[in-house]
Formats: C-alpha cells, sequence, structure tokens
C-alpha cells in the first residue's frame, strides 16, 4: 500500500519498529489517518512517509516541523480533526458511522 518507488523492501527493513519519527508503526498510523479522512488508497500508494507528514501539516494549515515525532503530529492532526472547522465529507460520513454504532450499541445494551 505504500509507493514501492520509494518504500521497498531494503527501505522498510532498515526501519525500526517503532521510532519517533520514520518508524513502520508512525508511517502505518499516518498511512491510517490520512486514509480515513482526507486521501484515497490510490492517492496514498504515490506518497513517501514525508510527503504523508506534509499532507497532515497542509491540513491542520501549520509549517512544517520535522523534530514532531509521529505520536505528537498525530495527535495534534486527532484535535483538528475533531475540534477544527474544516469538514470533509468522507470525516463526515465516518462521523455519522461512529453515532449510528454507539445508538445500536445503546439499543442493544437495553436489550432492543
Amino acid at each position: 500500500y505504500l509507493n514501492v518507488s520509494f518504500h521497498d523492501i531494503t527501505d522498510l527493513n532498515k526501519r525500526l519498529a517503532s521510532s519517533p519519527t520514520g518508524g513502520l508503526c508512525g508511517m502505518a498510523a499516518l498511512y491510517l489517518a490520512l486514509l480515513s479522512t482526507i486521501l484515497t488508497e490510490s492517492r496514498l500508494k504515490m506518497l513517501n512517509y514525508h510527503q504523508m507528514r506534509t499532507k497532515v501539516f497542509d491540513e491542520m494549515k501549520v509549517p512544517e516541523d520535522p523534530d514532531l515525532s509521529d505520536e505528537h503530529l498525530l495527535d495534534l492532526y486527532d484535535k483538528h480533526l475533531c475540534g477544527g472547522t474544516v469538514h470533509h465529507a468522507r470525516r463526515d460520513t465516518l462521523k455519522n458511522r461512529s453515532v449510528k454504532i454507539q445508538e445500536q450499541n445503546q439499543l442493544n445494551a437495553h436489550g432492543a
């Protein structure tokens, strides 16, 4: 699912599973965050790790900070999405789906 021109098996094998920036877990989390909000799978396949980070900074409309850990960046992105004023159709769809799941869970809990 990643751009194999940048992230081939050699590149991925050199990366730590967990690292403040550029680790496999961070790459996967960035990919999933962007996929569930603003980008399609086909668009993500064209990006490398640094371009995914750039997309997150661009979406938040803040200057890029190369020293910011992936974890902190994703935390800020989450706060931006949940408390921000920019709405995207995919995000609204996910929110509606989440509300429906919560409503169904409440019905199930009450024996309906």
